[in-house]
């Protein structure tokens, strides 16, 4: 079983840090190759994504994967089926697809793991070794995935809200704090939201009829770890010129419509580029450019008010 080399993005090349929509469609050449079009990529991290999951589900599975707050019965079932189906269709070589007419089953050769959902999509029986034991096919599912994952209904009324999410590599924020809430209750505390929030219903539109789409965010962490939760041991916000260590956090962000569902499935794939040893000279510049555009706003949202001076006389004195 090989895995392939982590993907490598770089969404601040223009030098200027903004908060915008930014979908592009999915499959947009991003010099990746076959990658670029898949929603769910696996490659050699993907043991240690996995033990990570693992380590935060075991921590308290309510703190990652919260109950889902009315989430709708037809798009619990259409998603956990279309992210079954996508597996297999992009990874045939890890994932096996058995359907019939009494539901479908999941061979991991990843996770050696095996699963049976009924005809509705409801996880039915699970071969695993994973404790606590999966609560539902999406906690299954989520955690086979070097992704986290979302799903975002939308009432008749126009109502909409974050119905179930599934975040075991969170980015300084909780899923237990915006599990039941509306797109812009979630976003509020980004600096700069303002101009989106706006645009939020033609958005979340967009989103669910339209697609799929890719979009990235970014920021910059002082250390590795994946699990970035309020609360957790590792906060990655406290850059020491003295022992410097600065890497860039890039979230590749796919977007998947079911309009007859009215809901939206959302991914989260968090990659680290080491800002002395894997960026280039440009990139390094093109991200000094953007923490001097950012407002003191977004330099407090994004961990960097204390250490802004700090974090740019570095990087160009290893740009030198």
């Amino acid at each position: 079983m090989t895995l392939p080399s982590p993907a490598r993005f770089f969404p601040l090349a223009h030098g200027t840090y903004d908060v915008a929509a930014g979908l592009r469609p999915l499959g947009t050449d991003f010099g990746n190759g076959a990658a670029d079009a898949r929603i769910f990529l696996f490659d050699t991290n993907q043991a240690r994504y996995r033990a990570s999951k693992l380590r935060a589900r075991a921590e308290r599975l309510d703190t990652y994967y919260p109950l889902p707050v009315r989430l709708d019965p037809e798009l619990r079932g259409a998603a956990t089926r279309f992210i079954a189906e996508t597996l297999a269709r992009e990874s045939p070589q890890f994932f096996a697809l058995k359907p019939d007419a009494s539901g479908f089953e999941l061979q991991s050769v990843l996770t050696q793991e095996r699963f049976v959902f009924s005809a509705k999509s409801e996880l039915l029986d699970q071969e695993t070794n994973v404790a606590p034991k999966y609560r539902d096919g999406l906690d299954a599912l989520a955690t086979l995935v070097q992704e986290d994952v979302a799903l975002w209904q939308r009432a008749a009324d126009g109502a909409e809200w974050l119905a179930a999410v599934h975040l075991c590599f969170p980015n300084h924020w909780a899923a237990e704090d915006k599990v039941g809430h509306a797109f812009n209750a979630v976003h509020a505390p980004v600096a700069g939201f303002e101009r989106l929030a706006k645009a939020a219903p033609s958005l979340i539109d967009g989103i669910i009829t339209k697609g799929p789409f890719v979009r990235f965010a970014w920021g910059v962490a002082t250390d590795a770890e994946l699990n970035h939760h309020p609360r957790a041991e590792f906060q990655g916000r406290a850059f020491d010129p003295q022992k410097p260590e600065l890497y860039l956090r890039i979230e590749r962000q796919t977007l998947h419509g079911f309009a007859a569902q009215q809901g939206s499935l959302f991914t989260i794939r968090t990659y680290f580029l080491n800002c002395e040893t894997e960026l280039s000279a440009s990139e390094r510049a093109a991200l000094a450019s953007a923490i001097q555009s950012m407002t003191p706003e977004s330099l407090v949202y994004k961990g960097l008010a204390q250490s802004r001076e700090a974090v740019l006389e570095w990087l160009t004195k290893i740009g030198c």
